[in-house]
């Protein structure tokens, strides 16, 4: 006789009950993507020292005009993926995403860090976001030392896309004149 084997996919508000009712907590890093509850890749110091160096150069040019999200809060992007980025650049919101995590429709630059999972992500978060109408996103490629910046959803798939490299720059469509030099996102 065969096991039959059921699986449940989880929508966003089921893992956010997961959570109230105790059975995640704070510390778990965990989110739902596809309507499973992922373990999210650890954040190696490479990572988190891009992240800083990103957050730094934001804080000094982007902080009057956008909302500065670093690692604190997820991305609803439909009822079964609710991801958590690195670095968002959102509509400024009268409290602050206090009541409600942002949607696509708030993001005006999305920056992914990836050292060990470039692959990974540019085949499954790109397309969640493309997917979800996110209109910009910069992957930070460490191995390669680049900034992509893909722009245009298209169902799945963003429709363009440029690479960036030292010297080079990122200006966000959303917030013209913010001008990202490559070199100081970059270790």
């Amino acid at each position: 006789m065969k096991a039959v084997r059921d699986t449940h996919r989880w929508t966003v508000d089921g893992y956010h009950r997961m959570a109230e009712v105790g059975l995640l907590s704070a510390d778990d890093r965990v989110g739902p993507i596809d309507g499973v509850v992922v373990e999210m890749s650890p954040i190696g110091s490479l990572h988190a020292r891009t992240v800083r160096a990103i957050t730094r150069l934001l804080d000094g040019s982007a902080a009057t005009r956008a909302t500065i999200a670093v690692h604190d809060i997820r991305l609803r992007l439909d009822a079964h993926n609710e991801p958590q980025p690195d670095v968002m650049l959102l509509r400024p919101s009268p409290d602050g995403y206090a009541t409600a995590h942002p949607g696509p429709g708030d993001v005006l630059l999305l920056i992914e860090v990836a050292d060990s999972t470039v692959p990974k992500d540019r085949r499954d978060e790109l397309s969640r976001y493309a997917a979800a109408g996110v209109p910009e996103v910069c992957p930070v490629d460490l191995p390669a030392e680049t900034v992509e910046v893909h722009r245009d959803p298209r169902g799945s798939r963003y429709c363009s896309v440029r690479y960036a490299t030292r010297g080079d720059e990122v200006e966000p469509e959303a917030l013209p004149g913010l001008r990202l030099p490559v070199a100081d996102m970059l270790p």
